[in-house]
């Protein structure tokens, strides 16, 4: 209305306007009254060419009100001549046919008229033969007796010339010869007579007969789509009748609403019309707004499309629409839109809508981790160094800035080709915690990448750890263990590790005397009689496992909580061991040394994969 009140005299305005609506609404079930108001503007005009036009798009889609629209085009139709409804090129075919019908009806009657009339010409000629035989017959009887009666009167002598009897023959002979002529003659000009020559594209001198046919058959024509319209107005009906909701509210849907609007969509898809299938799209969005899964449905059926022109910017509308409209909050929708223009090689588009959630969303952990990798992935290293050196400041959980300071080292070393700066960036992350497990076996990894292992080094870092006044004995025990296993593999002096041997033995009585006291505690016994089953024994109860209970509980777990450090050492427990037994004989047989040692290991012997630097990382 406005438009027409502002722009009524401009018509192609006008009309432009309404095919921007068609073409963004005009598949809709509902769109009837859009399409109405189009018709009765062009119909209001009395440009009846341009009404027949939108019929014509209008009667192959599947609208509430299909079976009204076909009678409003017959309508036209009939009321209106079809010089001013139908399009030249259509009323020149339409004619043509016409005539070529009515040439091939005059053919076949014609034909048929023909052998009609020479079967009957056929027994006339006939008869008329037989009546000319028949009186040959009786002249030839008399003139036998005149002949016979001149004999006798004359004495012989015979007149020249040709005897009656040939006269009459070839007078005969003479007269058939001309009616026959005279039957080729008259049918010949029936045959020879040109047919006339009409000029169709002339439409003025198109008869009632004419104009008759070519209502019919442009009427006849449509119906034949009507048809296939009704089918697929018949195909879709449930769903429309079960769309109690088409519009937006902050209200929850009902489980039968949103399952209606999924397996409507899964229809559409499978019919493979993909106009119609971006329209359901957008309807449901209207109503299912608050619902990400069906942003996602779009967005999948969309990157299905992918060999398609024009689909990389309908699917980053839909990303924009989604996360910065109707789901500001929600870091997966940001995450995949940011590996989404990632992959368009949009990194500048990428970073800031990752800065956006994060501004948002803040202390998220994957979102940093994301940006991090964002800047290195194009190359931007300096940028790098300063997110993770911003993420390791700012974050207030111990906890996660020594992982953040674990993934800067790995940085560091594999992607800068700077070991040292990575072990200071761990070293700084151990200063601030000095409990941090993690990171000190991070570091004594990163000294193990060295081209030339600094023996001293690595000693330093587990003593350091060991030092501590408040080390729990069980995470003694685990770094005692490694000492003397570094030390078996790669110390310079026997008496080193003669030293770590002895200092692992006195942290296991430590700490089976530390397990003693807390199983013989009141609350340790009240816990354990109200368990159901019997008690484990020995590896699984009572022993210091790497990978076991308490060093879950305790947190340092390397092994089995990051799999960067190699394969954890399942069920490779510290054995329970009587104070008697602590001697190096029972500790060889304990740790795999020995032929006894099978049964501690789940190898059956050395386990390198418990060893975090042995593992699997590089």
């Amino acid at each position: 209305m406005h438009v027409k009140s502002h722009h009524g005299e401009d018509e192609q305005f006008i009309r432009s306007q309404y095919e921007r609506a068609v073409k963004a609404c005009g598949l809709e079930f509902r769109s009837d009254k859009l399409w109405d108001a189009y018709i009765r503007w062009e119909n209001e005009s009395k440009r009846y060419q341009r009404v027949v036009q939108i019929y014509d798009r209008l009667l192959a889609i599947p609208t509430q009100g299909y079976n009204g629209h076909f009678d409003n085009f017959q309508d036209v139709i009939n009321q209106h001549a079809v010089t001013s409804t139908l399009a030249n090129e259509e009323l020149v075919r339409l004619r043509k046919d016409f005539h070529e019908r009515q040439q091939s009806k005059s053919s076949k009657s014609s034909s048929k008229h023909r052998r009609d009339s020479s079967s009957s010409s056929k027994d006339k000629d006939s008869k008329e033969r037989g009546e000319r035989e028949k009186d040959k017959d009786k002249d030839k009887d008399k003139e036998k007796d005149k002949d016979k009666e001149k004999e006798k009167r004359e004495s012989g002598g015979g007149g020249a010339g040709k005897s009656p009897k040939d006269t009459s023959e070839t007078q005969v002979d003479e007269s058939d010869s001309t009616t026959d002529l005279t039957t080729e003659s008259e049918s010949s000009p029936a045959a020879s007579k040109p047919a006339l020559q009409i000029d169709f594209s002339d439409l003025s001198t198109l008869n009632d007969e004419e104009v008759a046919s070519i209502k019919d058959r442009a009427i006849s024509a449509r119906r034949k789509v009507h048809k296939l319209t009704v089918s697929a107005v018949t195909a879709r009906w449930s769903f429309e009748e079960g769309i109690k909701r088409p519009y937006f509210h902050v209200k929850p849907l009902e489980r039968a609403q949103l399952k209606n609007w999924k397996d409507y969509l899964d229809f559409e898809i499978e019919k493979g019309d993909r106009e119609r299938v971006l329209v359901l799209f957008e309807r449901c969005l209207i109503a299912c707004a608050l619902y990400d899964e069906f942003w996602l449905k779009m967005l999948r059926y969309l990157e299905s499309l992918e060999d398609q022109s024009g689909v990389v910017d309908l699917v980053r509308d839909v990303y924009r629409r989604a996360c910065r409209i109707h789901h500001p909050d929600k870091p997966s929708l940001h995450l995949m839109w940011a590996a989404f223009e990632e992959c368009q090689m949009n990194f500048d588009g990428a970073a800031d809508i990752l800065q956006r959630i994060e501004q948002r969303c803040p202390n998220l952990l994957q979102l940093s981790y994301r940006r991090i990798n964002v800047e290195r992935r194009r190359g931007a290293l300096d940028k790098c160094r300063e997110l993770y050196k911003h993420y390791i400041e700012s974050t207030k959980n111990k906890g996660i800035a020594g992982s953040l300071a674990i993934k800067y080292a790995r940085f560091l070393n594999k992607i800068c080709h700077d070991l040292d700066a990575g072990l200071a960036a761990l070293q700084q992350a151990l200063e601030l915690d000095p409990a941090n497990t993690r990171v000190a076996l991070q570091m004594i990894d990163l000294c193990l990448q060295r081209s030339k292992v600094d023996e001293q080094e690595v000693v330093q870092i587990m003593d350091k750890f060991m030092a501590r006044a408040d080390i729990e004995p069980d995470q003694k025990v685990l770094f005692a263990q490694r000492k003397v296993e570094f030390l078996e593999d790669f110390g310079s002096t026997a008496r080193g590790l003669q030293d770590a041997q002895r200092a692992l033995q006195q942290a296991l009585s430590k700490a089976n005397e530390a397990q003693k006291k807390g199983d013989g505690s009141p609350s340790r016994k009240n816990s354990s009689s109200s368990k159901e089953g019997p008690v484990p024994s020995g590896s699984s109860a009572t022993a210091y496992n790497n990978g076991g209970s308490a060093a879950a509980v305790a947190g340092y777990n390397y092994g089995a909580a990051n799999p960067y450090y190699g394969q954890q050492n399942a069920g490779a427990a510290y054995p329970q061991q009587a104070p008697q037994q602590a001697s190096y004989d029972s500790y060889y047989n304990q740790w795999g040394y020995g032929s006894g040692g099978a049964t501690a290991s789940s190898g059956g012997g050395y386990n390198y994969g418990q060893w975090s630097g042995y593992g699997n990382y590089y």
